[in-house]
């Protein structure tokens, strides 16, 4: 394999690194994201499943990605090798996009129903 730009196996190594990184850590949150669903009602949040299978893809991704860039590479083509470590970034934003959603539309609770039917706090004055 004749590399035509060293700055290119540069970058592919040190984001191969940092992704292979990622895809590691975010095995963790995903072994736990089953925990989103403790809530009662919360399997009926479409929100939470997006978010759910988004943490669930990001380390699949982030591996697949990972064979990808260097299938890439292998082939000569090494600048569209380094957008394929842009791919990681789709369910991240499934992630990001789920709980933005569950904060603003739904107050930031797991169970639709708990907006509903939320009492408000004891311990607060009253304006009588």
């Amino acid at each position: 394999m004749k590399v035509q730009h060293p700055l290119a196996l540069g970058l592919m190594i040190a984001l191969s690194g940092m992704v292979g990184l990622a895809a590691l850590a975010s095995l963790i949150p995903a072994m736990f994201s089953v925990m989103m669903f403790d809530a009662p009602g919360s399997t009926q949040n479409i929100a939470l499943w997006v978010a759910f299978f988004s943490v669930l893809a990001f380390p699949v991704v982030a591996g697949a990605s990972l064979v990808v860039a260097w299938l890439v590479f292998a082939s000569g083509r090494p600048w569209p090798a380094l957008l394929c470590f842009l791919l990681p970034l789709l369910p991240l934003g499934g992630v990001i996009g789920g709980f933005m959603w569950i904060e603003v539309m739904q107050g930031g609770q797991f169970s639709p129903k708990a907006v509903q039917t939320a009492e408000p706090a004891g311990d607060l004055p009253s304006a009588e």
